[in-house]
């Protein structure tokens, strides 16, 4: 088979041109989804979604039993919220959904919809990512869901022994 010069375009332009619709599709998707009964902001998805990336960054263990899914650190998400403006807590809820959809091409599932283990291996790959703004935006939630969990009543006892400086003023 033989391309000519604008069905070799055609091709190239392609990918960009499908990402570029995929983004338009997830922020439409989004845009106006109300808050879950129980939030002041976050949806049901974007609320599922932190669950199941708090699972991802704080499993359980035989040290801390509390996996970090069931530490309602949604909750804490949707709160911090609430101290950002308008336009930044649309592009912060626009992100969760970006991540949650990142998943849908490498493994064929979303992110809150993989199993424990998969999405661990997707967070330490996005950790791992030479795409900074994707490492900085997944760091940022690992480290505010990490505030959360670190001083849950139920990871209080595990983190105050191990870091006696913070715990216990």
């Amino acid at each position: 088979m033989r391309l000519n010069r604008r069905q070799l375009l055609a091709l190239l332009a392609a990918p960009p041109a499908l990402a570029a619709l995929a983004t338009v599709g997830v922020g439409v998707h989004w845009w106006d989804q109300p808050p879950g009964a129980t939030m002041r902001h976050l949806s049901p998805d974007e609320a599922e979604f932190i669950r199941a990336f708090a699972g991802a960054a704080w499993p359980a263990t035989e040290a801390c039993a509390l996996d970090g899914a069931q530490a309602d650190l949604d909750h804490l998400f949707d709160e911090s919220l609430s101290g950002l403006e308008l336009r930044a807590r649309q592009a912060a809820r626009l992100g969760l959904h970006a991540l949650d959809q990142v998943p849908l091409v490498s493994h064929g599932h979303t992110f809150h919809g993989l199993d424990p283990a998969a999405r661990g291996q997707v967070l330490a790959s996005w950790l791992d990512s030479d795409l900074m703004p994707l490492r900085a935006a997944v760091t940022g939630v690992v480290v505010l869901v990490g505030m959360g969990y670190t001083t849950h009543p139920r990871t209080e006892a595990v983190f105050s022994g191990l870091y006696r400086c913070w715990y216990g003023r």
